[in-house]
């Protein structure tokens, strides 16, 4: 009885163990994601990556009904499209 109980408690222990290391596993993970999320949004990161596929903030844009039929059109301020 009293080996029974014992096995319980050992095999009990290391469970714990294994999952208190598992725990600290997922934290270091946990922060590392965290980190690197913090990274992908980063406004110049996002700026750079916008400005070299040619886009441009939205402030520089406006938008303007085509007088011929109901297509919008983006206009940059300085004239472009």
């Amino acid at each position: 009885m009293y080996i029974g109980a014992y096995a319980r408690v050992t095999v009990k222990g290391y469970e714990k163990a294994d999952m208190v290391s598992q725990l600290n596993n997922l934290k270091i993970e946990n922060q590392e994601l965290r980190i690197k999320l913090d990274t992908l949004r980063r406004p110049d990161r996002i700026t750079q990556l916008a400005l070299a596929r040619h886009m441009r903030p939205a402030t520089e844009m406006a938008f303007l009904k085509s007088p011929d039929n109901d297509l919008w059109v983006a206009e940059n301020t300085q004239g472009q499209r």
